[in-house]
């Protein structure tokens, strides 16, 4: 079962990931998040991430 979370990087900025049952990254989820942060905004990144994690 994935999760998914709201995280804060180095910047500053909050943004959305996916986690996994042990609390990892789910790494294909992620990169796919990555490469479209800087074109949506945040709450579209959310919506995607919790989409993703169900």
């Amino acid at each position: 079962m994935a999760h998914s979370l709201a995280v804060r990087p180095a910047n500053g900025q909050r943004t959305w990931t996916v986690i996994d049952e042990k609390y990892r990254t789910v790494a294909p989820v992620e990169d796919w998040l990555e490469a479209h942060r800087q074109l949506w905004s945040p709450n579209t990144v959310r919506g995607y991430a919790t989409s993703l994690a169900q």
